[in-house]
């Protein structure tokens, strides 16, 4: 998905809508979506030598990598990251990009160069949103639903944006707590109720369906948008509608404090926002839930995500018994990752990590009983 999303993000048309929002397009991108497109397109030069230096020859560099990259400008610029070492690294981008900038009214710090990097940024957001929201039906993920059919207790923990478990545990009728329990006209309103069931979903970094909102008693709270769960899957454009146009109970209009949807993005970007605002709260929970557990089935990951590597590599060493079980068919390929060349000598002897050299759509529930607490 990741590799589907960036070049989606490279290659298909886009165009700029209201609010800063850009949405599909064909197959050509136009106005500031084409030169945000373009610029993206610099950067990937740019910064895919240092990675294929550090990390092989084959390494492309994708969406969450350009996000990041583009966010440290912006950062730097703002002060809200100062790095001094990024320098020689924007002149030069500033120079290669300077047709792409060149007469554009800024809207950061009169900077056209900065500006152009903050939209291509949102073009990012932008993109995975209209990608992620077209996926419809889940595909794999039975074995989710048949471990919570066959537990007490199930917390999920996701890094992903999509809805798709949401989706899975609505077709099999199985009632989830996701935090947001108040109901509120066409929203539900973050209030922290994870307990109401016995299946709890913690979306660490955000989702396509979470926006800032300003109640009626002038409070702003994330909230997520509810509906006809078949419009609101699959269709982004009717998404971000209902998103504009939420009432609350009484039928009166909610403003949107922030037009773009909350998604944590940036490959190293995304660490800075793990211990503050609303996505501190899930990482509180995060931290809370994985201390009423001895272990922790881990599947689809990555494990490039320093931020979360150190979460779980703490959480394993905290007490006796606690253990990572990982889902991976591969276990040479597993063992590429940083991750795992730092930490297999330390956990395996110790029992700390088992592999199940399954993926999770080939996984049945007697593949996983055995784990449970």
């Amino acid at each position: 998905m990741v590799k589907h999303i960036s070049k989606a993000i490279l290659n298909d048309g886009w165009k700029e809508q209201s609010q800063w929002r850009f949405c599909p397009n064909g197959k050509e991108s136009t106005g500031t979506a084409r030169k945000a497109q373009e610029f993206l397109r610099l950067l990937k030069n740019y910064i895919e030598r240092h990675l294929q230096l550090r990390e092989g020859k084959d390494r492309e560099a994708h969406y969450e990598d350009l996000h990041a990259a583009a966010q440290q400008i912006v950062q730097d610029e703002l002060c809200e990251l100062v790095n001094p070492m990024l320098q020689g690294s924007v002149a030069e981008l500033r120079k290669q990009a300077e047709n792409l900038y060149a007469g554009e009214v800024p809207h950061i710090n009169n900077d056209p160069f900065v500006s152009l990097a903050q939209r291509a940024r949102d073009l990012i957001h932008w993109a995975v949103v209209h990608k992620l929201a077209k996926a419809k039906k889940p595909i794999g993920m039975e074995a989710i639903t048949a471990v919570a059919n066959a537990t007490t207790r199930l917390d999920i923990f996701s890094l992903n944006h999509d809805l798709l478990i949401e989706r899975q545990f609505e077709q099999a009728e199985i009632p989830i707590a996701d935090g947001f329990a108040h109901k509120n006209g066409d929203v539900r309103r973050f209030d922290w109720s994870w307990d109401a069931s016995k299946v709890r979903l913690y979306k660490l970094h955000g989702s396509i369906d979470w926006y800032r909102i300003e109640f009626s008693d002038k409070e702003v709270q994330f909230a997520k948008v509810v509906g006809d769960s078949d419009q609101l899957i699959g269709n982004a454009e009717h998404l971000v509608r209902c998103a504009d146009h939420c009432k609350d109970s009484t039928a009166k209009d909610l403003r949107l404090a922030h037009p773009f949807p909350l998604i944590l993005a940036g490959s190293t970007d995304k660490e800075r926002r793990y211990g503050i605002g609303f996505p501190g709260e899930l990482f509180f929970e995060f931290h809370k839930q994985l201390r009423a557990h001895h272990t922790l089935i881990c599947c689809g990951y990555g494990w490039s995500d320093q931020g979360i590597n150190n979460r779980l590599a703490q959480w394993v060493a905290r007490k006796r018994g606690n253990k990572l079980v990982v889902l991976h068919k591969s276990q040479d390929k597993l063992m590429q990752k940083k991750f795992w060349k730092d930490n297999w000598k330390i956990f395996r002897p110790s029992n700390m990590v088992e592999i199940v050299p399954k993926w999770l759509e080939d996984c049945e529930i007697k593949d996983l009983s055995r784990f449970f607490e």
